[in-house]
């Protein structure tokens, strides 16, 4: 802290108040030491400190010129030794002694035991402390103690006017020199290389407009700080230099720290926008990143990181609702890698048992491959499983029954046994496979119901056969008491290019039940309203 380490009473080796005989006499005297190459010591240099005072012939005619106006004589006494009364000298008779522990015990004493202590305690046990703890450290409640003495002098300004400079004629402007008070204070703290917007606090005991006046001074460099490197990223964004997206982030967040200091110790409206500010440019980055760069995962990454910064009203809800937007994305982007052989698959044409039997084989090895991770993809999986099973049991039934249709026109029995055959052992093969995968319990119930039902119709028509004996062509068809399952059991419809896995699922569910089949009909509407609401509640 210039004011105290080389304070012109300091450097000329005087206190406080002085004359402008005084003044000149002990300038004198110093350069002449000087010119003949000798250096002076006084008693009150303070020297068992680390910072000594400089005398050269330069900083000897600085020292007298910083002490000639009535102003200057008065600010710089408020920052060294001041004898006003009986107290001052003995405390100064220890200092002389380098007794630094006894004189501030002396002042802190008196201090602490009056009402109104005197501004000369004040000024000198703030000078031992300010050394103390330029030697030994800062220590925040210490310096918080300093500050408030310093309030307490600037109210005595107009005393210490009239006493330092012993005349009413004078022109020294008590708002000016409590700013200079203050500013000097706060760069004590910037050497000493803390944080000072825990400093905020330390001016209560001012006048209003002075406690306004430290805040300001206190925090301004660091909104400045702030604001330079958001309009820095900001201007990147706006000119979409992808590119550089990635060193402006880190940029971003090597000011975290601040930021969180702003929010933590200042409520001014002024921090709070810089806040704000900055939490949004952070979103916006993240926005920037999906949106220009298709870097999901690095988006994600800064908007977690936005997530936990400070940020208030529209900006934290914004804030949230992005996260929540990139989320279902990368969910639905996830779901989409892990399923896009099983959709494709679902989406694939059949035109006979042969391709149906090998597009259950891709089907089979894929869901068998698949590792699912929450429970909402392992939901996804069964419909899927469940939606293959039906393809799969829709496609056999569907060529059944086209031959039992042509059946009417010229009744074939070998050809509808044959056809009959190859549905049961492709339904079969279907139930065999889907024992060792995942699917739900009415998915299970409606293969074995399909394979039941199969096996009974085949079952009946080998009796057909059979009294038919070597008869190829039957005149007509034989009513039987239950009826041979007929019906379109199976149509696929067209993907319908919705952007939403959950959507699309749904829509190839829905299409896998749009025949008739009595036996899977209540499963399919189950299934997709089940699908419907889960997935796009």
């Amino acid at each position: 802290m210039y004011k105290v380490f080389n304070n012109p009473y300091r450097v000329l080796g005087l206190i406080s108040p002085i004359t402008s005989k005084e003044l000149a006499k002990r300038t004198s005297d110093l350069e002449t030491f000087v010119e003949f190459g000798k250096v002076k010591d006084y008693p009150f240099d303070m020297s068992a400190s680390d910072n000594l005072p400089i005398r050269t012939l330069e900083s000897i005619q600085d020292a007298a010129r910083n002490l000639e106006s009535d102003s200057d004589r008065v600010f710089n006494a408020l920052f060294w030794f001041y004898q006003y009364d009986a107290v001052d000298e003995i405390a100064l008779e220890a200092i002389q002694n380098k007794n630094y522990s006894k004189a501030y015990e002396l002042w802190d004493s008196q201090i602490l035991a009056s009402s109104n202590p005197k501004f000369s305690w004040l000024i000198n046990a703030n000078v031992i402390s300010l050394f103390d703890m330029k030697s030994s450290g800062f220590i925040y409640g210490r310096y918080y103690e300093v500050v408030e003495r310093y309030g307490s002098i600037i109210k005595d300004l107009e005393k210490i006017k009239n006493n330092t400079l012993q005349s009413n004629k004078n022109i020294v402007e008590i708002r000016a020199t409590s700013k200079n008070v203050i500013d000097n204070l706060i760069d004590y703290a910037l050497d000493m290389e803390v944080s000072t917007l825990q400093l905020l606090g330390a001016f209560s005991n001012y006048a209003e407009d002075m406690q306004d006046y430290a805040e300001s001074k206190i925090i301004n460099p660091y909104i400045t700080e702030a604001e330079d490197v958001i309009n820095e990223v900001e201007q990147c964004l706006t000119e979409e230099e992808s590119w550089a997206i990635y060193g402006l982030v880190d940029k971003l967040k090597n000011k975290e720290l601040l930021i969180r200091e702003l929010d933590l110790y200042c409520s001014n409206y002024k921090a709070q926008r810089v806040v704000n500010d900055y939490a949004e440019t952070a979103k916006r980055c993240s926005v920037f990143a999906h949106n220009e760069l298709d870097e999901t995962e690095f988006a994600q990454e800064i908007i977690d990181w936005a997530n936990e910064l400070p940020a208030y009203g529209k900006v934290k809800s914004d804030i949230l609702d992005n996260k929540a937007k990139l989320e279902e994305i990368i969910e639905e982007e996830s779901v989409n890698k892990i399923f896009i052989n099983v959709l494709s698959y679902l989406d694939t044409d059949i035109y006979s048992i042969a391709g149906a039997e090998i597009l259950l084989n891709k089907m089979v090895a894929e869901l068998k491959v698949i590792k699912v991770q929450s429970n909402k993809e392992q939901d996804l999986f069964k419909s899927l499983a469940g939606a293959c099973a039906f393809k799969i049991i829709g496609k056999a039934l569907e060529v059944y029954k086209g031959v039992f249709e042509g059946f009417k026109e010229q009744p074939d029995l070998n050809k509808l046994n044959a056809t009959i055959d190859e549905c049961y052992d492709l339904i079969s093969k279907v139930q065999r496979e889907f024992l060792y995968i995942d699917i739900d319990f009415e998915t299970e119930e409606s293969i074995k119901k399909a394979y039941a039902h199969i096996s009974s119709e085949r079952s009946d028509l080998k009796q057909i056969v059979k009294k038919a004996g070597s008869k190829k062509y039957l005149p007509v068809v034989a009513t039987q008491d239950k009826p041979i399952v007929g019906g379109a059991l199976y149509t696929i419809s067209n993907m319908t290019g919705i952007n939403s896995t959950y959507l699309r699922v749904g829509y190839v569910i829905a299409a896998l039940f749009t025949g008739v089949w009595p036996l899977i009909v209540l499963y399919a509407v189950m299934t997709i309203i089940k699908s419907f609401i889960e997935n796009n509640a």
